[in-house]
């Protein structure tokens, strides 16, 4: 097996050139409980001989029970953007969280961009996310370094300061930053900002909500699954947020804000789940087994051959009985 450069550091410099950097922030409270899945990650940067930066963030939080359970959310964006800047031109920065654990080390960094490239309308990727049924999550992304990638990240950390308090913590601002970003590469004009409290889309957000989560929308959206049980996951996640669509206090909240996200993404932007690539930005499918890395909140749970176990929790296999 060839052997990945690793480093453990505050202040890491920047890796030579392999065209793939797997990139983690921990603290000594997150090494203490997510060890395994730490590990996890680092076996699988040598495996595939893959650069590995694990970055501390102890010195980042002076509050001793906030860097208990962590680290601020903006400190992750600034930290991400940062790092981007180290890496060699057009190699990958693969972010990983802490609490995310490889379960599948067959499935390449290489097979993801390949993929992610063969549905991109442009025939390239500057960031890859998973998608979600409405969500990005922002534990796993992997980011090319380049001009158009490094102006994305850092209007995603300067939004994060501007509006720290927001739903799902720097998610949140990474998707409006995303559809903002594709509005103005296709000059789509008054793009709502679903971060404020509540939406101002929110009416528009509930009926487009309505309407996703129909019977004849959910059957037409979960048919792309390859497979039954894929299949019935997403029936059953869409079945089971269609409350959420006639709940004031629900739309409020996040639920709300995502489905704002989403009638951003589908309506405004034409770019429906499962056909979300645009602008640089292009979305692995959680419907295909291919293609399926990051299931945390798409309501597609983990099954054997993702890539990803994400929950602070151990997988079942790993739980103690």
């Amino acid at each position: 097996i060839a052997a990945s450069r690793f480093r453990v550091a505050n202040e890491p410099s920047a890796p030579q050139s392999n065209s793939f950097c797997i990139y983690q922030l921990t603290n000594e409270a997150m090494e203490d409980t997510m060890g395994k899945h730490i590990e996890s990650v680092k076996a699988y940067s040598r495996l595939h001989a893959y650069n590995y930066i694990q970055e501390r963030t102890d010195s980042m939080e002076t509050n001793t029970s906030k860097a208990k359970k962590g680290f601020r959310y903006q400190d992750k964006t600034r930290m991400i953007s940062s790092f981007l800047k180290r890496l060699p031109e057009n190699d990958w920065m693969v972010y990983i969280d802490a609490d995310a654990m490889i379960m599948n080390m067959s499935f390449t960094m290489e097979h993801a961009v390949e993929k992610a490239v063969q549905n991109s309308p442009e025939g390239s990727c500057d960031v890859i996310v998973q998608d979600s049924l409405w969500t990005i999550n922002t534990g796993f992304m992997m980011v090319k370094s380049n001009v158009r990638a490094r102006a994305l990240l850092d209007r995603w950390y300067a939004e994060h300061e501007k509006n720290p308090v927001n739903w799902n913590g720097d998610q949140g601002i990474f998707m409006m930053t995303a559809a903002t970003e594709i509005a103005r590469q296709k000059n789509v004009m008054n793009v709502p900002d679903c971060t404020e409290f509540p939406p101002p889309a929110i009416e528009a957000a509930s009926q487009f909500c309505a309407r996703k989560l129909s019977l004849e929308s959910r059957r037409n959206i979960c048919s792309a699954a390859e497979d039954v049980r894929t299949r019935t996951q997403c029936i059953r996640s869409m079945e089971l947020n269609l409350p959420s669509c006639n709940s004031t206090e629900k739309m409020s909240l996040s639920h709300g804000r995502n489905f704002c996200y989403d009638y951003v993404m589908t309506d405004l932007l034409g770019l429906p789940f499962n056909r979300r690539s645009s602008s640089g930005l292009c979305f692995l499918s959680s419907l295909s087994h291919e293609t399926r890395i990051n299931m945390h909140d798409s309501g597609i749970h983990y099954r054997v051959g993702d890539l990803l176990w994400h929950s602070k929790k151990p997988p079942p296999m790993l739980a103690p009985q």
